[in-house]
């Protein structure tokens, strides 16, 4: 079976009472309704494609303004910055011509 990755939003809420109540090895209960909710939030989550690089978070990278000689200013990220941005999600490591 090929592996996808898939980005959801899911409630905090549901997510700690999975974890509280799921046992792995033995008799879980998770409410039918957060059962729903999960399967929803799989259904209407955003589906990485195969090769993708990594996801990172772009809100905590620095960024550098330049004035130019004629006041404009041009922002900027330097490459090193997102390159060595931690991964939220690593990236797909899968060739795209699969």
């Amino acid at each position: 079976m090929a592996d996808i990755e898939i980005v959801v939003k899911v409630d905090k809420r549901d997510v700690d009472l999975v974890r509280k109540y799921f046992k792995p090895t033995g008799y879980s209960f998770i409410p039918l309704q957060i059962q729903t909710e999960f399967v929803s939030a799989i259904l209407n989550g955003t589906l990485l494609e195969k090769g993708h690089g990594k996801v990172i978070d772009a809100s905590h990278l620095l960024t550098v303004t330049d004035i130019r000689s004629d006041g404009t200013e041009f922002t900027y990220v330097p490459y090193s910055e997102i390159d060595s941005a931690p991964a939220i999600v690593e990236a797909d490591k899968e060739i795209k011509d699969e």
